[in-house]
């Protein structure tokens, strides 16, 4: 991705540039200095190094971060006198509302995975599907596609859940490693929610950018690109599964 759009802001300037900046280095167009601008982030990117460097320390888990993140933001709101109590309530009562819609569907899946454990389903289409005789690179595919499907009406964890119990076990059959199966089906998830007619997380940005004149048709076509690398990227993993567990 990074090499993508290092080659669109060199042979496509106008993609990535305000038409007639000539120089992208010292100032932004509101004549802000680049010191300054560093300044302003210093507090995201210390949150950054933060969770990160906690995550990859070792000193906590990714959940963990996620609430060391959120507790740091919260300081640093408080320090700077941008939030009050009135507010305070406000966003915590919209926190549980998120939480409680996207915790709902991750216990359900849960259930659901208890339950076709239990039920032999997950031998069943093992059996099935390794009757076919398939090979591996044509199972992946299946598997890819068909996750793209289902996150345009499933919440994407549920998805997750719901999946890799039903898909792992076939794929360890037909000789794939359960990190490569992980790995495949994030990206599978993740390109479902970029493309059209349902790419949430598409709709979800051009919510946020509402009243600005920026379309949901401009946001797809920005996102194209990124969907393209994540399929060719995709197709090279599916290809050749020794590209996940090879080593230095």
């Amino acid at each position: 991705m990074c090499v993508m759009i290092w080659l669109r802001a060199t042979f496509q300037p106008s993609l990535v540039y305000e038409a007639g900046a000539s120089d992208v280095g010292a100032k932004d167009a509101d004549g802000m200095s680049a010191s300054r601008t560093a300044i302003l982030l210093s507090p995201a990117i210390g949150l950054i190094i933060l969770v990160l460097g906690g995550i990859y320390g070792g000193w906590f888990t990714p959940t963990e971060g996620g609430a060391v993140g959120s507790a740091g933001a919260l300081l640093y709101a408080l320090a700077r006198r941008r939030i009050d109590a009135k507010e305070f309530r406000r966003v915590l009562a919209v926190c549980g509302q998120i939480s409680t819609r996207v915790l709902s569907p991750i216990l359900s899946a849960n259930f659901f995975t208890i339950m076709l454990a239990s039920s032999g389903f997950v031998q069943s289409i093992g059996a099935y599907v390794s009757g076919l005789g398939l090979m591996l690179w044509q199972f992946a595919a299946i598997h890819v596609i068909l996750l793209a499907v289902l996150v345009t009406f499933l919440e994407s964890v549920s998805i997750k859940l719901i999946a890799v119990p039903i898909a792992l076990p076939t794929a360890i059959a037909l000789g794939g490693d359960s990190t490569w199966l992980g790995i495949l089906t994030v990206i599978g998830v993740e390109i479902g929610l970029l493309t059209p007619p349902f790419g949430r997380t598409c709709f979800a940005v051009a919510s946020t950018l509402r009243g600005t004149g920026i379309a949901l048709r401009d946001i797809f076509l920005g996102a194209l690109p990124f969907v393209w690398v994540m399929a060719i990227v995709t197709i090279l993993l599916v290809l050749l599964p020794v590209l996940v567990t090879l080593t230095p």
